[in-house]
């Protein structure tokens, strides 16, 4: 289990950033995938505690809460226009070994379509995220598999796994006015996957 990153606040002094003082948003992050060692990050003191000689920090107080700057923005009551966006791997092929799964992929589809039509009229748009296998905590211990690695970076022609990274462009395009005719739809983003 990641529980974040030892960091060096001065020679001698060391302390542990916790993985829950890394991110506002993201839930269950990796330090070792947003940093690296020898990086300089920002960070606040958040407690000092001489007698146990323990100093907390956190990095995500370097920013400001989203969720404070949204309250302030749209207060409780407020009306709002939102994007419903799903991520839906494995929607759009069939696996060995992962009937269930694809089915409930299968079945987001569905469901987006349906939704996008009843929710149409409120001016609601409802679009579904389609991508490739994504490197993350939940598909590590498959990719730890070299065969199975090899075998599914060799269905995608762009030759390469997915990363969060990919998924960002997409979701910002079907959360903006860029993509307001849009609904109902499963945007494919898997190196080609489906091509084939």
């Amino acid at each position: 289990m990641d529980f974040g990153a030892f960091c060096e606040l001065e020679k001698g002094l060391s302390t542990l950033l916790h993985s829950s003082e890394l991110s506002w948003t993201k839930k269950n992050i990796s330090a070792k995938k947003m940093f690296k060692v020898g990086d300089e990050i920002d960070c606040v003191i958040t407690e000092i505690d001489k007698e146990k000689r323990r100093v907390a920090i956190s990095h995500r107080l370097t920013t400001d809460n989203p969720f404070e700057t949204f309250e302030n923005t749209y207060p409780i009551g407020s009306e709002v226009e939102g994007e419903v966006a799903s991520k839906n791997e494995y929607s759009n092929v069939g696996g060995p070994n992962r009937t269930t799964y694809c089915s409930s992929k299968f079945a987001i589809e569905g469901f987006t379509k349906s939704l996008a039509i009843e929710l149409g009229p409120e001016g609601i748009r409802v679009n579904a995220v389609c991508p490739t296998f994504i490197q993350t905590p939940m598909t590590e211990p498959f990719l730890k598999d070299e065969d199975f690695k090899k075998a599914t970076i060799g269905m995608i022609p762009l030759g390469r796994l997915g990363e969060v990274t990919d998924l960002m462009g997409p979701f910002v395009f079907l959360a903006s006015e860029a993509s307001s005719l849009m609904t109902g739809s499963s945007m494919l983003v898997d190196g080609g996957w489906t091509a084939r």
